[in-house]
């Protein structure tokens, strides 16, 4: 079942493309620049998308609020934000892989502790089973979490271009790169950030900083102030401006200067 097709304006030059299918699948979301095809979705892929992805709302739509981008669920070494937007894909409902999320650890911590509850008296003898079989779990959905989040974040890149493109901005995703073109068709860096809800869009402009300081400093220099003499001028002068010479002889016909 495939959803309506969108189309992409080419103006000076804004990326085109045509995407059928529904929204954010990688095959929706091919290249505009090359329509290099999106990889096909290998099979963890697919059982994460179904078993612990959370359902994107069908009622969603891009808020284009600029929202405080230095806080303290984004870093700040991403630049400058120009504009950002806000949850564009959703997270996996697994925690983000971290030190105390690792597969590996999880099962080796569990079989110790399994191996070592059995020699308490007063637990059951099968506690140990019990911890095992809970540490192997827990290993499971590390690994599922391991896997996941990467292509979820790589899924939130094609899905923030397209978003991106359908609010006038002219990005595309080259590999792992996400990049836009100001009007003055430099290359600009974007980034996918985990935000509060969701994958977030931050389009950013390093050369932002630069431009905000000059203006600032410009707009504080003290102007020099404007004395009485530069305030007051004869009407002559005026007249001789606009080429006007007013003799005995010349009418105004009616009109009062």
């Amino acid at each position: 079942m495939s959803g309506p097709a969108v189309a992409c304006e080419q103006s000076n030059g804004l990326l085109t493309g045509w995407f059928t299918g529904p929204r954010g699948t990688p095959e929706d979301a091919a290249d505009p620049a090359t329509q290099r095809p999106f990889r096909r979705r290998r099979l963890h892929v697919w059982l994460t998308a179904r078993l612990v992805r959370m359902p994107f709302p069908a009622h969603w739509s891009p808020s284009l609020r600029l929202q405080p981008f230095f806080d303290d669920h984004r870093p700040t070494a991403t630049g400058t934000p120009v504009r950002v937007f806000p949850a564009v894909a959703a997270t996996p409902r697994l925690p983000e892989p971290g030190r105390w999320t690792n597969p590996i650890l999880t099962l080796f911590v569990t079989m110790v502790v399994s191996v070592g509850l059995p020699w308490i008296p007063w637990l059951p003898v099968f506690t140990g089973l019990v911890v095992m079989a809970l540490g192997v779990t827990l290993s499971v959905l590390c690994t599922i979490s391991y896997l996941s989040w990467p292509d979820s974040r790589e899924e939130a890149s094609v899905e923030g271009a397209w978003v991106a493109r359908q609010s006038g901005y002219r990005a595309d995703v080259h590999g792992a790169q996400l990049r836009w073109m100001d009007e003055q068709g430099s290359v600009k860096t974007g980034h996918i950030i985990r935000g509060p809800e969701g994958w977030d869009l931050v389009l950013t402009d390093p050369a932002h900083v630069a431009t905000a300081a000059t203006l600032r400093a410009a707009f504080q220099q003290s102007r020099p102030a404007v004395g009485d003499d530069e305030l007051l001028r004869d009407l002559s002068v005026y007249d001789r401006a606009f080429g006007v010479e007013i003799t005995e002889n010349t009418t105004l016909d009616g009109e009062v200067a």
